[in-house]
Order: C-alpha cells, then sequence, then structure tokens
C-alpha cells in the first residue's frame, strides 16, 4: 500500500483533460471522491495508507477525466444552488448560470405565494434541479416536474428525496404537455423552463466533452433552437392560471425571437430579461394575460 499523498504524486504530472479545466482541482476531488472524505482533508490524511483498489480506482478516473468524460459524472453529484444534487450520464448537466435566473424567480415566486399554497411546473426538469431548489426554496409550493427522459425523471426523483422535498415534488416522464393533459393537470401559478434551445448548428461546434457524453435531445430545440421554446411558449396559457409568471431560460441571441413568439401566442406579455453571470442576456420573464 501506499500514502494518499504518494498516491497523488504518482499523477501530479498527468495531461491536462481537453475541457481545459483546473486539473488539479479536478484531481483533488477526485482523490477526495474515492476515498470517500472531504477535499480539504486530504492534506490532514496525506500519511494515511490507502488500499491499491482506492488507487486503481482513482487512475481509472482520471483517465476518463482525460478523455473527456464530464467531472460531474464521475463523481455522480455535484452543487446547484447550494444543494447536492445526483448526476448521471445520460442526464443533462445543470450550468452555474441557470442559478442566476433561478434565484430571481424563486424570490418572484416566493413573494408572490407569501406563505399561501402554490404550485409550480417545471419543463424539461432534467435532473430535477430547479424543481427541487423551488421546493426547498419556497415552502408552500408543489412543484411538477416533467421530461421526456424516463432516466431524467428518475433521477429527479431521487434528488427530490435527497433534499427532503419528495413530499412537494411530483415527476412524470411527458413530452412537453402530453403527460399533463392525459392526467388533466393545469392551473399551474408559475412555469419554470430550462428547455432544448442550441440549433443543430450550434450543436456541431460544441466541445466533444458535451458532444459525446451529454444527450443531443436535452440540449439541441430543433433545426433553429426556437422549435422547442415555441412549443412551449404557445400553449402555456392552457396550463397556467392567469397572471402566472413563466420563467424560460434561451441563448442570449433569442432574446427578440422569444419576445417575437410570446407576443404571438397572444397570452404572454414581457417583464423582464435576466442576465447571466457574464452578463448576457439568459433568460425572459412573461406573465399569462387574459
Amino acid at each position: 500500500m501506499i500514502t494518499l499523498r504518494e498516491a497523488w504524486n504518482l499523477h501530479k504530472k498527468d495531461s491536462v483533460p481537453s475541457s481545459g479545466m483546473c486539473t488539479q482541482r479536478e484531481k483533488k476531488l477526485l482523490l477526495a471522491h474515492v476515498c470517500g472524505i472531504s477535499p480539504s482533508r486530504l492534506d490532514l490524511f496525506g500519511d494515511n495508507q490507502v488500499e491499491d483498489a482506492i488507487c486503481r480506482e482513482f487512475s481509472r478516473l482520471l483517465a476518463l477525466r482525460a478523455r473527456g468524460v464530464p467531472l460531474q459524472y464521475l463523481l455522480g453529484e455535484w452543487e446547484f444552488f447550494s444543494l447536492t444534487v445526483k448526476m448521471k450520464r445520460g442526464v443533462f448537466i445543470p450550468r452555474r448560470d441557470t442559478e442566476v435566473w433561478l434565484e430571481y424567480a424563486i424570490t418572484r415566486l416566493r413573494e408572490k405565494a407569501r406563505g399561501k399554497p402554490i404550485m409550480i411546473l417545471d419543463m424539461a426538469c432534467g435532473t430535477g434541479a430547479i424543481a427541487v431548489a423551488s421546493a426547498v426554496g419556497i415552502p408552500s409550493a408543489t412543484v411538477w416536474g416533467v421530461d421526456i427522459s424516463p432516466q431524467a425523471i428518475h433521477l429527479a426523483r431521487e434528488n427530490a428525496l435527497l433534499n427532503g422535498v419528495n413530499d412537494r415534488t411530483h415527476f412524470m416522464v411527458s413530452h412537453l404537455y402530453q403527460g399533463l393533459e392525459k392526467r388533466k393537470l393545469k392551473n399551474f401559478d408559475a412555469m419554470l423552463a430550462n428547455p432544448p434551445y442550441l440549433s443543430c448548428s450550434e450543436w456541431e461546434t460544441l466541445s466533444t466533452d458535451i458532444k459525446e457524453h451529454e444527450p443531443r435531445q436535452a440540449l439541441v430545440g430543433g433545426k433553429s433552437g426556437l422549435e422547442c421554446i415555441e412549443a412551449i411558449l404557445s400553449r402555456a396559457h392552457h396550463f397556467l392560471v392567469e397572471g402566472a409568471f413563466l420563467f424560460l431560460e434561451h441563448s442570449p441571441w433569442q432574446r427578440n425571437p422569444v419576445l417575437a413568439i410570446a407576443e404571438k401566442s397572444g397570452n404572454l406579455e414581457f417583464r423582464s430579461n435576466i442576465a447571466d453571470f457574464s452578463g448576457k442576456i439568459r433568460a425572459t420573464e412573461l406573465q399569462v394575460i387574459a
């Protein structure tokens, strides 16, 4: 057996992953993961001996990372909105930019609810991160999440249980509104949507890390990238009550097309744009009108 510090030093000069992320930070997270300890405690236990099986697993994960497998999938979990969210291959990895508009939305909806029951729809819920964060942030909320992927729905339920909101969250496999129609679910007070919004051509420009490991159907919204957005906005008023808020994530360049689609629906009014960490418009707030 070797010590924890020796296991680290064996891979100290490994090549940088194609993603360009901080290699040393990634290695620290992976080593802590296989050892079952906090990354902050690695130095403290540096002289402790580790089993050969742990060293082999560490080497295996580093090799996978070097081939572009996302760190989140290798760790099996990630932080989102200060919550621990389980991650699995085949399910879209939530991005930090989503947290910006979600924080705004939760604050807005919490003020609207004022402690009274409120029902929220998470469209294209993926891991359930948005739904879970909303349920945690708005104690009076009941949240329904829908996604076309059975694997995503299974993971979303796990995350709701992990974060203690499984009694106020419900998830079902549904292609947009189809499942809601079958169960006659409507009259939601708000919708939070992070749908597929990349165009086919934008998909081709993504790094191989994303294209080879994350689900295409969770990222690409159609040839133009607006097809899924239009399908959501054109029928939103059938499932939301009058005055309900709709928060939609999209590409910065889609700001004007989104407003045009909302106006065309005849039932949605623009309220605000929300910028991401880089200052680019990342989401639009709309409201249902009569």
